[in-house]
Parts: C-alpha cells; structure tokens; sequence
C-alpha cells in the first residue's frame, strides 16, 4: 500500500509541477526562488542526465520500461523486507514513470516529447531537473544507504529465522 502511494504522490506531484511550470512560463525564462540557491528555468531535455545521448527518445522509453518493471519485480519480490526498501525503489519507480510521461507526450518547445527541466541551484550549475528527478536521486541514495548499511543485517535476521524454523520442524519430527 506504501508503495502505491509513494508512486502516486511522485508521479502526480512531478506531472503537476511540470504543467504548472509549462503554463505560466516561458520557454528559458528564469524564476529567483531563493537567490541563486534556488531558481526555476524552463527548459527541456531530450537527453539523460546532462543532456547525453539527446534525441534517443526510444532508448530512454525502453530503459525506462525495463527499469519500472524490475522496480515493480522487485516490490512485489521483496515486499516486507524492510521499510526503506519499499521506500525508495518504490521512489525509483514514480521518477521514472514522471519523466517516462514526458517522453511519451509531451510536445515541448524546443523538442517534442522532451522531458521538462525547471529546477535549477547554484550547488549545481550545471544540472536542471524536475520533480521525478529528484525523487529518482533520493531514491537510489536510499537504495544504496539499504544495500550497504541494512540489507546484510536483514540478511542476517532472515538466516536466523530459517534456522530457527528449520530445527523447530527437526524437533516437531521428532528427531
């Protein structure tokens, strides 16, 4: 149920952002937020991350594809397992599911079925965003803050139980 919601809410929140921002800006205008700690300036991507690999919209919609269904595997695969698990690839999904949208039907500006960058900070000068992309960047930071600190004490846990499971029907055997 978690796992829905989050999806929803990420999906949702970055399609409502980006409609917001395509309808009450101009294409390359720029918004002071918060000085230029935090600033709007819409743009669009057909690329990656940085503008890579532009115009290979097709190769995004596929990965992109591959990528929810292994997120989706794998909540279903592993669901109980542990909070920040279901948390953050459930994060993953609905980024990737937001800009996926984008690539799908869009028509932009500049690109048709671009993804909508708006989000912009002088941290990072480089790199515009959007709402599912930053959902997607805290969710595989959670994924790995899982893999490297919780997963093996899970693991651990697991084992333990099996164990425990495995000499109670021993003993229930009668042996």
């Amino acid at each position: 149920m978690i796992a829905a919601l989050i999806i929803i809410l990420s999906v949702v929140l970055d399609q409502v952002s980006k409609t917001l921002v395509v309808s009450l800006m101009d294409y390359h205008e720029k918004v002071t937020v918060i000085g230029e700690l935090l600033t709007f300036y819409r743009t669009e991507n057909s690329g990656a991350a940085l503008g890579m690999l532009s115009n290979a919209r097709w190769v995004f919609i596929v990965f992109s594809i591959l990528a929810i269904i292994a997120g989706l595997w794998c909540l279903y695969r592993f669901r109980g397992r542990h909070m920040l698990l279901t948390v953050s690839v459930s994060m993953l999904v609905g980024g990737g599911i937001g800009n996926m949208i984008d690539r799908l039907f869009r028509v932009g500006v500049e690109y048709d079925h671009a993804v909508v960058d708006f989000l912009h900070s002088s941290l990072m000068p480089w790199f515009y965003f959007n709402v599912a992309d930053a959902v997607i960047t805290v969710g595989a930071v959670l994924l790995c803050v899982y893999i490297i600190f919780i997963e093996p004490k899970v693991e651990l846990r697991l084992k333990a139980e099996q164990a425990e499971k495995e000499n109670n029907d021993d003993t229930s055997d009668g042996r």
